[in-house]
């Protein structure tokens, strides 16, 4: 149902960046199976497509005998959490960045990695909704190496959600826990 060798950015022998799947439906027959991952070449920022690890995942509307085959970039069989709302996350959350007292050392957050632990439940109308956490990251100001953040403050699990008529194109993404909700089309995001 997900092709990682595809798509994504496949596992060695040293490990993956992709995690287990999860999978959920209503009684209706509609669901999701999702894993957290990057597009091809993200890794290294070079995808054409997002460069945060995200959540993909894909949806079907009869128990699973078939997948979706379209998604939020032309051609591209899985739906993702966009860069737009992590980006707008980031400017909630993750702004500030981090200074390190004992080592005095300014950390700048450029990104977010969606941890490899998530859940996935499907209401009656058929909308996801999704609790993915979430990590801060970016460059090492020392040693230029990327690096995640699991101790900064709004680090954590989120509660994301979306009208399932909307995933192919979202509108802005909306923040309920300020408020900041400009489009009722868009990703809904709130820290738990």
């Amino acid at each position: 149902i997900i092709d990682e060798t595809a798509w994504l950015v496949g596992g060695d022998e040293t490990g993956s960046y992709t995690s287990s799947p999860v999978l959920a439906f209503n009684d209706e027959g509609v669901g999701y199976v999702g894993v957290t991952a990057y597009w091809e070449g993200a890794d290294v920022g070079a995808s054409p497509y997002d460069n945060y690890h995200t959540l993909f995942f894909r949806k079907s509307e009869n128990h699973g005998m078939t997948w979706s085959e379209t998604g939020s970039h032309d051609g591209v069989p899985y739906y993702t959490i966009t860069d737009d709302v992590f980006d707008h996350l980031m400017g909630s959350y993750f702004a500030n960045g981090y200074y390190d007292e004992c080592d005095m050392v300014e950390y700048t957050f450029n990104e977010l990695f969606a941890a490899y632990d998530f859940d996935i439940k499907v209401d009656s109308e058929g909308n996801p909704h999704i609790v993915l956490g979430l990590l801060p990251g970016g460059p090492d100001p020392v040693s230029g190496d990327d690096y995640i953040f699991p101790s900064q403050e709004g680090s954590g699990y989120y509660y994301f959600t979306i009208d399932k008529d909307n995933l192919d194109n979202p509108g802005t993404p909306c923040d309920l826990s300020s408020g900041d909700c400009s489009s009722a089309s868009g990703w809904k995001y709130s820290f738990v």
